[in-house]
C-alpha cells in the first residue's frame, strides 16, 4: 500500500488551495453545513485501481470525519461501472473534496 508521505500530503494540500482556495462559494451557498450523505466513486472504465490512499487522503485532509470504505485494494482489476469506494459524512465536505481526489 502506498506511503502516505510529507511531500504527498504537501502536494494536497497544494491542490486542494489551487481549487477550493479560500472556500467553495457554489457549495456554501446551497448545501447546509449540517446535511450528511454518502457518495461512491465508481470507474468509467476497466482497468487497474490506482490510488485509492491518495484519495482518501484527499477527503480526509478535507474533513477528518469523513468515513471512507474501500471496496478493492489498489492493483485490482476492476470492470467498468464498479464502486471502489464510499465517502460518508458531511456532504458538503464529500463536495469540496471531490475534484481534487478524482
Amino acid at each position: 500500500m502506498l506511503h502516505i508521505s510529507k511531500d504527498i500530503r504537501i502536494l494536497i494540500r497544494k491542490a486542494l488551495q489551487e481549487d477550493i482556495g479560500r472556500g467553495d462559494i457554489t457549495t456554501e451557498l446551497f448545501v447546509p453545513s449540517s446535511l450528511r450523505g454518502k457518495a461512491h466513486i465508481h470507474l468509467k472504465s476497466k482497468g487497474v485501481l490506482c490510488g485509492a490512499p491518495v484519495a482518501r487522503e484527499v477527503f480526509r485532509a478535507v474533513d477528518s470525519n469523513l468515513k471512507m470504505t474501500q471496496s478493492l485494494r489498489d492493483g485490482s482489476y476492476v470492470s467498468k461501472s464498479r464502486k471502489v469506494m464510499e465517502i460518508r459524512g458531511r456532504i458538503s465536505s464529500i463536495l469540496k473534496a471531490e475534484r481534487v481526489a478524482l
